[in-house]
């Protein structure tokens, strides 16, 4: 499965360093960020009553992007096959699951899928005002050719001169 976002994308600089050192690693995802644990559980118990006799896998659409939900089941460990079994037990399962779900990440899209990447000249290497090496008279930089990194809309590096 891949996963991507604009939050993928603030969290794939971080990822790719942490892969360089290990074989995998893990993100936690809370799928409902705006509900806690409680309203969860009891939206789900109301949907029991609105919506029963359906597949698990059915009952969940609508509330989780359905390319998740087998995952969300897989994880909560649920036995259950139909929405009319639920109880509280395998409710609370699902929200432990929806709140905390698991995902091992092996591997990343690589510089061929990339968007952004890092590296280039080192800023401390230019005069800011100029833009000109510090190494080199009359070499100039400037874009992508700097190794400038930030997160998505963050200013990491202001100019505060212009070339004439």
């Amino acid at each position: 499965m891949v996963i991507s976002g604009l939050a993928i994308l603030d969290l794939s600089r971080e990822v790719s360093t942490r892969l360089a050192l290990f074989d995998s690693c893990q993100l936690r995802l809370d799928l409902l960020p705006q509900w806690n644990r409680e309203k969860l559980s009891h939206i789900l118990l109301g949907m029991i009553h609105t919506q029963s006799d359906k597949p698990l896998s059915l009952w969940l659409q609508g509330l989780l992007n359905h390319k998740l939900i087998s995952i969300v089941i897989k994880q909560s460990k649920s036995t259950i096959q139909t929405s009319h079994q639920l109880n509280r037990k395998e409710i609370n399962k699902l929200v432990h699951s929806i709140k905390n779900l698991k995902l091992s990440i092996s591997d990343t899209k690589g510089f061929t899928g990339a968007e952004a990447s890092t590296g280039g000249v080192d800023t401390t290497e230019i005069n800011p005002l100029t833009m000109e090496s510090l190494k080199v008279k009359n070499l100039f930089f400037a874009g992508e050719i700097l190794d400038v990194d930030g997160d998505r809309g963050d200013l990491t590096f202001i100019l505060h001169g212009y070339v004439d």
